[in-house]
């Protein structure tokens, strides 16, 4: 193997390197497609098979979701084992009372292989389960971080654009091992945007609906996660013209 050939193999990785080495998501904002961070004191919401938790977000352009991140905690920091994300997409109810998801457009059910789960920090937080109202605050100190990235043929590809944006709402399932013993919850945003998240169980009827979720005095709650996208193509094409670059720099 000539060391020409070396030098153009080390050029290629080093062009690829930012586009496929990353942290849990990108740092750059054309990728990262919604943001709504956890808050450290807030109140983790029971997100427990068979209840479902949904938020919604804007999408202001057409590409596709390849990454969702969220953030829980365990009740009472009784650390379990989670056999089961269920992540589905939906429209928006336009007109409903309260603000909820739609149509479904898009589900993915994703087992322990496919995510990856990691302490992120401890501070007080509260715990909270709709159905029967409870509310305990310091009720744990553990904060996760679940992050889910799909394979090219499981993404959603999103329609909305800066003249035609559209609301789409995230929902969220998590199954646990041990239900019995081990309950866990998706974390409240220290960020809100237009109405409130909501809450249902998987039962659904026409007497169960979909409820919004408020704090006991009333204030909106939002959930923490963030959604990204691919790079778009003029990255690849900037990539491009790096190695370009460098082959032609390596002649001279």
């Amino acid at each position: 193997m000539t060391r020409k050939f070396l030098f153009v193999l080390t050029a290629i990785a080093l062009c690829a390197v930012p586009l496929v080495l990353r942290a849990d998501w990108p740092t750059d904002d054309q990728l990262t497609k919604w943001v709504q961070l956890p808050d450290p004191n807030g109140w983790d919401v029971k997100v427990t098979s068979p209840k479902i938790l949904a938020d919604d977000f804007l999408c202001e352009s057409t590409d596709p979701i390849t990454d969702v991140h969220f953030w829980g905690s365990w009740r009472h920091d009784d650390v379990g084992q989670i056999t089961n994300i269920h992540l589905s997409i939906h429209d928006d109810l336009v007109g409903a009372q309260p603000s909820q998801p739609g149509l479904l457009l898009w589900e993915k059910d994703v087992d322990p292989s496919e995510f990856r789960i990691k302490w992120v920090g401890d501070s007080q937080q509260g715990w909270h389960d709709p159905n029967t109202g409870e509310w305990i605050p310091g009720d744990h100190f553990g904060m996760y971080q679940v992050n889910i990235d799909f394979t090219r043929d499981q993404w959603f590809w999103q329609q909305g654009t800066p003249d035609n944006p559209i609301v789409y709402w995230l929902d969220i399932q998590v199954t646990v091992a041990d239900p019995l013993t081990t309950d866990f919850g998706w974390k409240t945003s220290i960020d809100h945007w237009r109405d409130d998240a909501a809450w249902r169980d998987e039962e659904w009827s026409p007497t169960q609906p979909w409820e919004k979720l408020e704090d006991q005095s009333g204030v909106t709650l939002d959930m923490a996660f963030v959604i990204t996208t691919i790079p778009e193509p003029g990255i690849f094409a900037i990539a491009g013209l790096g190695l370009l670059a460098l082959l032609r720099f390596r002649r001279r």
